[in-house]
């Protein structure tokens, strides 16, 4: 037994490649880095509009979208808070200074704390969207909807919100 060969080990991780003979090739090397420099631009250039594009595929079933496309967005959560907040301002005076005024007398909690964002910003009520575009809605004037993106502002094609007269008496001023 003593004079039997030992068995060799076998190679599971296949050939191994000499390394110094990369270090030392400058043409390889040269080619290394251009290869790496065209993959660099392929993604910065593909990348972005990819990425931009894509999301746009995935909310909206096509690649670009148009503001009448935020009009369910508008009319499901938008209207509602904006009409609760005409009616505080209507019954205080002011505007409210964040939405959890409005709780529970003009509008629910759970509207107020889901998606899409809402928020009250410069006399202006927000709606942050798929995370690049806000819809706004001008309270000072009622200049009516508006969205703003990537690619600039565009107005959404409903009429402004409006409310009726105030159903309780007002105190009187002393």
């Amino acid at each position: 037994m003593a004079d039997e060969p030992e068995p060799q080990r076998l190679n599971d991780r296949g050939p191994q490649p000499e390394r110094a003979k990369y270090k030392d090739d400058a043409e390889a090397w040269r080619w290394r880095l251009r290869r790496f420099w065209f993959r660099v631009s392929l993604f910065v250039l593909i990348g972005p509009p990819v990425v931009y594009f894509g999301a746009n595929y995935q909310v909206f079933g096509r690649f670009t979208v148009k503001s009448s496309d935020f009009i369910p967005i508008v009319q499901k959560d938008g209207i509602p808070a904006v009409r609760a907040i005409m009616e505080y301002q209507r019954d205080n005076g002011p505007l409210p200074p964040t939405l959890d005024y409005l709780c529970p007398k003009y509008l629910s909690e759970e509207m107020i704390h889901t998606e899409p964002f809402k928020g009250i910003e410069n006399s202006q009520f927000r709606l942050w969207v798929e995370g690049k575009y806000t819809i706004t809605y001008d309270l000072d004037s009622a200049g009516g909807w508006r969205l703003d993106g990537p690619f600039g502002s565009v107005p959404i094609p409903l009429p402004p919100v409006t409310i009726g007269p105030a159903t309780r008496s007002t105190p009187p001023a002393n």
